[in-house]
């Protein structure tokens, strides 16, 4: 073009041909310069586009493995809810079974009391006929009757007797009930503080995994941000084992930022900034009341009921004492039969008036036939005292039960799901824990480049300068995921990122 423009000039020029080689050089110095500009223009939108690639990588990256993390713990929460119902439901059934033992062994004592008022006034019943025949055998006009309210002193007495062994029999069923429920409680005790344990161990496991789960999505955006920021093609063979070296100790740190010196030696750098807030405050359903209080509330059930056998054998006892102080009672009033008979044998002493003063075969007879009947009355009242003594330890007894049906309702109601805690720390081992219903995390991640690259010195003619790059992308995990609903689907989506 410039030939011909050369040879074709007008005619007016021909004589300055000298004149056009600046203006010609000047045009191809323009055209070389714009020929750099644009190459330098070019490298600079490649870079960006690098960067926008680097960032989204990154981010959709950590995105994804904390979308999978929040998924995990979805899952082992509906694992943590559905154990905990079937565990409260279990203990719900065994309570119902230790609650029924202990109606059992509540109403065998108040049977045991029914069966105890017959035998007082069964024995009350023969101090009164014993005292009577007492009375009549000592006159000749009624000493032959005072043997039927003697003998049936001995009926009152062996009557009363037959009323003990029932209530004995009564506190026997009553002992093995509370033993039953005893047993049973032993077990539900075991089955709560096996669960407490397991089922916090279960939730400090997941808080590990959790925390984990982090750590290795923030590597996972490190890790695909460098890989498509364009490095490793701008790097020689011992550059990239540097740079492998450099990948594989990444961690945590809000930034990492790998540096090199090309073949030119130009520098170059390229920034990135991985952002996933902590996982570290977790939304947790607990039991209404805290383990302490339930594991005093079981601890007052064990000791009333200790209480309560305590009471049963101490009544029992003491029915067995009044036991043998009727059948020693039975025995003199028996007795008493023999000097009666002959008391009233001996009436025939005295004139048919029966006005005689003295009649000593009589009044021995019937002296000895009182002296019994009076030792009979002795014992049936040490029986009754007796009576009295394990009646009083059977209402101790029984109170103590009416206690226990309380805290038995309390402890059920102490384990049922109530208020939801925010556990910052892990330390939750003053709680039941029953399951996770949230996790305090904004559902964000950001992944930040920044690359700097020095430009070339064009022999001093004309010096390439590269701006600093940057670029950043913001992905959202939440997807159609609930923790609290267990519903594991989230999922990692874009939602903002920078202008190219």
């Amino acid at each position: 073009m410039f030939t011909y423009f050369h040879l074709n000039k007008p005619s007016s020029l021909n004589n300055n041909r000298g004149q056009l080689a600046s203006i010609f050089i000047a045009i191809i110095a323009v055209m070389i310069i714009m020929a750099i500009a644009t190459v330098n223009l070019g490298k600079v939108a490649f870079i960006k586009t690098e960067s926008s690639n680097a960032v989204d990588a990154g981010s959709l990256a950590a995105g994804s493995a904390m979308a999978n993390n929040f998924n995990s713990v979805t899952v082992s929460s509906a694992k943590m809810h559905k154990d905990y119902w079937e565990f409260y439901l279990q203990t719900t059934l065994n309570f119902a079974i230790a609650t029924y033992r202990l109606v059992e062994a509540y109403t065998a004592v108040q049977s045991a009391l029914s069966s105890s008022v017959q035998a007082k006034a069964q024995a009350m019943q023969a101090i009164t006929q014993a005292t009577s025949a007492s009375g009549q055998v000592a006159s000749f006009a009624t000493a032959c009757k005072a043997s039927l309210p003697a003998g049936q002193a001995l009926q009152r007495t062996s009557q009363a007797i037959s009323s003990l062994i029932k209530a004995i029999n009564s506190i026997t069923k009553s002992l093995t009930a509370m033993g039953k429920f005893q047993d049973t409680m032993r077990s539900i005790d075991l089955s709560i503080t096996s669960f407490w344990v397991a089922q916090n161990y279960t939730y400090l496991n997941i808080r590990k995994g959790l925390k984990k789960g982090w750590e290795n999505a923030i590597k996972a955006g490190y890790g695909s941000a460098f890989s498509n920021s364009g490095i490793g093609g701008k790097l020689t063979k011992e550059q990239q084992e540097d740079f492998g070296d450099f990948s594989e100790n990444i961690g945590t740190a809000p930034s990492y930022t790998y540096s090199w010196v090309d073949g030119q030696g130009r520098s170059h750098s390229v920034k990135v900034d991985v952002g996933i807030m902590d996982v570290n405050s977790l939304q947790v359903k607990v039991a209404t009341l805290p383990f302490p209080a339930i594991a005093a509330l079981l601890a007052g059930i064990f000791v009333t009921a200790n209480s309560a056998v305590a009471s049963l054998g101490i009544g029992q006892q003491s029915y067995v004492q009044a036991g043998r102080s009727f059948v020693e009672a039975g025995s003199e009033y028996s007795g008493s039969l023999g000097p009666i008979a002959q008391a009233c044998a001996n009436t025939v002493c005295c004139p048919p008036k029966y006005m005689c003063n003295t009649c000593p075969p009589f009044f021995a007879a019937a002296a000895q036939a009182a002296a019994i009947l009076t030792k009979g009355n002795a014992a049936s009242t040490q029986g009754i005292a007796s009576i009295v003594m394990g009646d009083t330890a059977l209402v101790s007894a029984s109170t103590s039960m009416i206690l226990i049906f309380p805290m038995i309702i309390a402890t059920l109601a102490g384990l049922l799901a109530g208020p939801e805690i925010t556990d910052d720390n892990g330390d939750i081992w003053l709680y039941i824990t029953c399951w996770i219903t949230d996790i305090n995390h904004d559902r964000l991640v950001k992944v930040d480049i920044t690359q700097n690259h020095e430009g070339a010195d064009l022999g001093g003619m004309w010096e390439t300068k590269y701006p600093t790059t940057t670029g950043f992308s913001i992905v959202n995990f939440q997807g159609n995921g609930d923790i609290g609903g267990f519903v594991p689907k989230h999922d990692a989506t874009i939602i903002e990122t920078d202008q190219l």
